[in-house]
């Protein structure tokens, strides 16, 4: 039996975008011929679905749609892979910017290659590159640490032990956060940190709101500014 294939789909950044404007023109065919996707939210996905006209009387509510999220369990996975296995084509899209990256899909994919299923990406917009390249910080050489400890001392511990890697190699360091926790982890940076560390927070990257910070640790503890309860990447650098 010929096997299916999985295709990562990329998502807005800006969640009020309704167009095809940030994503490849290419999209529209893929997404109107895949069998299904496994997404984050069937919210988030029926709304990018809005995006693509369908052909005929088929519409964004008639493509069918299973959940993959951190939630997911083994037998979730065996259900997705069956699909595949049984010749169809399926997306993977996250609610917001490209799967794996911070986001679910990087098992699929594992499983995916494992039964020598073929996986195509379509590129698009990701938080991640985006605030690293807005920075300014060395996009050479940087490390991504996902979401870091919730435990006040652990993560006070990480970003010591993340301002030396900086201060030793040079290397820019990124990580993401629960937007209702910005604040207080911004706070928790300004607590630790070398005065004359340099830290960024890229705050609703894509947006209209879009704003990064960028200072010292110095300057910003004598004029802190708040951090909203929006998406943002936080990074350390020179």
């Amino acid at each position: 039996m010929r096997k299916g294939k999985l295709v990562l789909l990329p998502n807005h950044l800006d969640l009020s975008d309704g167009s095809l404007s940030v994503l490849p023109k290419s999209l529209e065919a893929v997404v109107t011929s895949l069998d299904g996707i496994f997404v984050e939210s069937e919210k988030g996905a029926r709304r990018f679905l809005k995006c693509f006209k369908f052909p005929g009387e088929t519409t964004f509510r008639d493509v069918k749609l299973k959940q993959l999220n951190e939630h997911s369990q083994k037998n979730d996975y065996k259900d997705m892979l069956t699909h595949l296995l049984e010749g169809e084509t399926w997306g993977v899209l996250s609610d917001a910017g490209m799967p794996c990256l911070a986001d679910p899909g990087s098992k699929l994919v594992a499983a995916a290659k494992e039964h020598q299923i073929k996986v195509d990406i379509y590129h698009g917009p990701s938080s991640i590159t985006h605030a690293l390249i807005l920075s300014g910080f060395d996009a050479q050489n940087f490390s991504f640490h996902g979401y870091l400890p919730r435990e006040e001392k652990i993560i006070l511990d990480q970003f010591k032990f993340i301002e030396k890697i900086v201060f030793k190699t040079g290397q820019t360091q990124l990580f993401i956060e629960t937007p209702y926790r910005n604040q207080k982890v911004f706070e928790f940076m300004l607590k630790v940190l070398h005065p004359k560390t340099t830290i960024c927070v890229a705050i609703d990257l894509m947006t209209k709101e879009e704003k990064v910070i960028k200072d010292t640790v110095g300057n910003l503890k004598k004029n802190t500014p708040y951090i909203p309860k929006n998406p943002a990447v936080f990074l350390i650098g020179n």
